[in-house]
């Protein structure tokens, strides 16, 4: 059957398994002989992987804003202090 479709990959090898197909038409025919359940299935764990990444990173983000406003305080107070 040769190479399984990139679809339902790990986020992080997404890209980089639709790449190791050197002919596009190649990767093409590879998705195309998926049936439409294994594409369905495929795409919702593509959509779970992408929202444990943008889960993590909004995490982050939020941490980060609070601890940049903490910087803030903690300047603006040197700045009164001294």
């Amino acid at each position: 059957m040769g190479r399984r479709p990139a679809l339902g990959c790990r986020a992080g090898h997404f890209w980089r398994s639709i790449a190791r197909f050197a002919d596009p038409r190649v990767y093409a025919e590879n998705v195309i002989a998926v049936s439409p359940h294994g594409l369905a299935r495929a795409r919702l764990e593509d959509c779970h992987a992408l929202a444990v990444v943008c889960s993590r990173k909004y995490a982050s983000l939020h941490c980060s804003i609070w601890l940049g406003f903490a910087g803030l305080v903690a300047a603006l107070l040197y700045l009164i202090v001294s």
